[in-house]
């Protein structure tokens, strides 16, 4: 072979190792990839614009915004699904999207029947609650890839009524409500009417009503669940390593629950961020041993609430410890709506949780997108659950004296194990010492 042959394969070989490397990360960290538009946050591998986002359905638009107060809004791939913030989820991060869907239909007198479709692609599973608005018609939801079709509701209407009226309800009476919870990236619905030839004379029947030519489907609330879906499995993406997902060292790959319709990474314990990039999983570095509010409020009723916890930004150590007091008089402290807080012992690193609905085992966490696992519960009707101050062995933490959180002088710092491995550590007082070992002020003081 020629000198310039072997030239030219080394330059093509080199061009493809290139390609591969771009193709396999394509331009996650590209420096002008937008992470924020309004109050969502956005990262790969979702983002607005060429190079920031993994596949088309991950493709997002910003519309900059209504104007006067009114933030910029986020929108799927399809113009029509808005993504909506959701205290302080991170679209990219979090596998469920909190979407909002608003469409009208104009009907014209003499076609008997209407279709509305919303293509989902990628999104594995749909979760919500839908309002439909109109008069005199069936609602049908049909199966994607079958000809059969399922009754779901009846909007009927009596003359004069108003949209007000409709909504007020909305039990059959010019609105219906429906309930979907499904696996399906299509959702189509079909609308058939009574009696479509007195709609040309709506105005005489219902004083100018729209309910009597417009169908309107609007999203009370609804989420959906993504995953990867260029391939099956984990083990297929990584026979095809040339677009495997997981890039980031210290990350690893789940199955798709649901079908084998795809798959998920995430970053392995000890280790948070965003699988998806290069170097995305770092160590745990979310802990901060300063309250960085001066005058928290440090109660919620009749429950204490002591720092690492808090109730307000900048009055927690970190977004995990943050709580809402939803109602002072009754004390009502809360993680999240399913989650109510009864105790909090510092001493210890005891929670104790009350579900507000069923939960399984292995549902009994609490997760925040970006911060590591760090709750494992002990109990059944009131959960007394450990908790861990960071995922980090002792020594780990040790190293970071700015992030280390046991401050208080008389305090120690202990692991904390679960069944399923080792969580992190945790503070305490040192024999003969009590109070609060996160605190420098009002930490550890002896007991005679």
């Amino acid at each position: 072979m020629s000198r310039h042959c072997v030239t030219l394969l080394v330059i093509i070989f080199g061009l493809l190792q290139m390609a591969v490397a771009l193709y396999s990360n394509p331009s996650s960290t590209h420096p002008n990839c937008t992470e924020r538009c309004g109050n969502v946050s956005i990262q790969y591998p979702f983002g607005f614009g060429s190079g920031c986002f993994r596949q088309p359905d991950f493709s997002l638009t910003c519309d900059g915004g209504g104007g006067g107060n009114q933030p910029p809004k986020t929108f799927l791939h399809d113009g029509i699904t808005e993504v909506l913030p959701d205290s302080g989820v991170t679209v990219g991060l979090s596998r469920l999207i909190d979407v909002a869907i608003s469409h009208t239909i104009f009907m014209a007198p003499g076609i008997p029947s209407y279709n509305f479709s919303w293509n989902l692609s990628s999104f594995t599973m749909l979760d919500g609650s839908f309002n439909v608005t109109g008069c005199d018609f069936d609602i049908y939801r049909q199966e994607p890839g079958k000809n059969g079709s399922i009754p779901r509701c009846t909007n009927s209407c009596p003359q004069n009524i108003t949209e007000t009226v409709a909504r007020q309800n909305c039990n059959g009476t010019g609105c219906c409500r429906l309930y979907v919870g499904e696996v399906v990236p299509d959702f189509q619905l079909k609308f058939v009417l009574h009696n479509n030839d007195t709609r040309g004379d709506h105005d005489a029947l219902s004083n100018g009503s729209t309910l009597w030519n417009t169908i309107n489907i609007t999203s009370n609330w609804a989420q959906i669940l993504w995953d990867i879906d260029d391939q099956p499995t984990c083990s297929r993406a990584k026979d095809k390593n040339i677009n495997y997902a997981c890039v980031s060292n210290y990350s690893h790959c789940f199955d798709a629950e649901l079908f084998d319709i795809g798959y998920r990474c995430g970053c392995n314990s000890g280790y948070v961020g965003n699988p998806y990039v290069v170097d995305g999983c770092k160590r745990d570095e979310g802990y901060s041993p300063n309250q960085l509010k001066e005058n928290c409020s440090r109660s919620c009723g009749n429950i204490s609430v002591p720092y690492p916890f808090g109730l307000e930004e900048g009055c927690s150590a970190r977004k995990l410890f943050k709580l809402n007091c939803r109602n002072a008089t009754a004390s009502m402290l809360q993680f999240d709506d399913d989650r109510v807080v009864a105790f909090i012992n510092v001493a210890e690193s005891l929670v104790g949780i009350r579900f507000t609905s069923h939960f399984e085992d292995d549902q009994l966490g609490i997760y925040v997108p970006g911060e590591p696992d760090l709750f494992m519960g002990l109990g059944e009707s009131v959960v007394s659950m450990h908790w861990a101050a960071a995922n980090l062995t002792c020594d780990e933490a040790l190293k970071n004296k700015s992030q280390y959180a046991c401050v208080s002088s008389n305090s120690k710092c202990l692991g904390v194990n679960s069944k399923d491995g080792y969580i992190g550590y945790r503070c305490k007082c040192l024999d003969g010492f009590q109070g609060n070992p996160y605190t420098i002020s009002d930490g550890c003081e002896g007991t005679t």
